[in-house]
């Protein structure tokens, strides 16, 4: 049960808090979080949240810049590679390659120690992230840096490329 007033948003000015917050999301998921979110009441969650703004916030004073980039919802794509014999698209292999590296680069950062000695509540939640480095591999194994699939992707991609490549200089 809630004992404060419906339009305390608005009274704190939290929403022009949020909004700020919401402009420095780096994606659409991030921004979405913040529509909704509420008061916390409960002391020990409001204390480590309280901290974790503070590691943050130190770190960023002492340059520690935390490997982040944009990224894209792919609720969509993983829905769809669950099913059995769905081609994605090359777009959505993108999208889904992006954070898997992102994720990859943000794990490794918050393995160095004095990164974790200097936010340990941040690099806690940042070690939670759990993604299979083969996966990455592959997609790199097949497209490359622009997303265009690579001549040697296959073994009849690379016989394939070859030919033509002999075709050409003939």
């Amino acid at each position: 049960m809630h004992t404060y007033p419906k339009d305390i948003f608005e009274k704190l000015e939290f929403t022009k808090i949020i909004h700020l917050v919401q402009e420095e999301c780096q994606g659409e998921d991030g921004k979405k979080y913040f529509e909704n979110i509420s008061f916390q009441t409960d002391k020990t969650i409001i204390n480590t949240l309280i901290d974790e703004v503070d590691e943050w916030k130190k770190g960023i004073e002492r340059a520690m810049v935390i490997p982040f980039s944009q990224y894209h919802n792919i609720e969509e794509d993983l829905f769809f590679l669950s099913k059995e014999g769905y081609v994605l698209d090359v777009e959505s292999i993108q999208k889904i390659h992006v954070i898997i590296s992102l994720s990859n680069k943000i794990n490794l950062y918050f393995q160095e120690a004095t990164i974790q000695k200097a936010m340990p509540n941040v690099a806690r939640i940042a070690m939670g992230i759990n993604i299979d480095g083969r996966l990455s591999k592959e997609i790199e194994r097949v497209f490359d840096e622009e997303g265009n699939v690579r001549p040697n992707a296959s073994d009849a991609l690379s016989k394939l490329s070859k030919a033509i490549n002999n075709k050409e200089r003939e």
